[in-house]
């Protein structure tokens, strides 16, 4: 194999390791779009601390100072969990996004302070832009169930059912 090609292939291999600005291409008006705020429509506590929200993003419309709502940048996926010891202010931690289609939403967050978290849940609603859907601006949807599972060091894991809820800001 020519070096060159080595090189090719190691880019294709690690390409999810680059730069979370990477885009991957365009979209168009179809393609899903799981970005927006995730709110537990239950509160979740562990050990006095609350998980406030999960934010998700996989598409950019805005680019070129423009628009661009039927050709998004398809980006690599990035997600965050928000957790605030209570009543302090909330904390921000960087997930890994597993799976984030039509079907599931899988995050996983790694240095919590409540431990290392996964996410895994299916979407009730498979249509995706959900911040363009006036039902979800009225009234607060479920739009997503699963559970979450905790694992800290010295302790059983623990899953807890959930359900989330959509928001386009927080």
């Amino acid at each position: 194999m020519r070096p060159t090609l080595h090189l090719l292939v190691l880019l294709a291999v690690f390409r999810p390791a680059l730069a979370q600005d990477s885009t991957l291409g365009y979209g168009d008006s179809t393609t899903f779009d799981p970005g927006g705020y995730y709110v537990p429509a239950n509160p979740v506590v562990i050990e006095g601390h609350e998980l406030r929200h999960f934010e998700v993003q996989a598409l950019e419309y805005y680019y070129d100072d423009a628009l661009h709502y039927d050709r998004p940048r398809l980006l690599v996926p990035r997600a965050n969990i928000v957790i605030a010891a209570r009543p302090a202010q909330p904390n921000q931690y960087t997930c890994t996004v597993l799976a984030a289609n039509a079907d599931s939403l899988r995050l996983t967050c790694a240095g919590t302070p409540i431990g290392d978290v996964l996410l895994e849940t299916a979407y009730v609603d498979h249509r995706g832009r959900y911040w363009s859907i006036i039902d979800y601006e009225l009234q607060p949807r479920v739009v997503a169930r699963g559970r979450l599972i905790i694992r800290r060091t010295g302790v059983p894991p623990q899953s807890l059912q959930l359900e989330l809820i959509y928001t386009a800001g927080h």
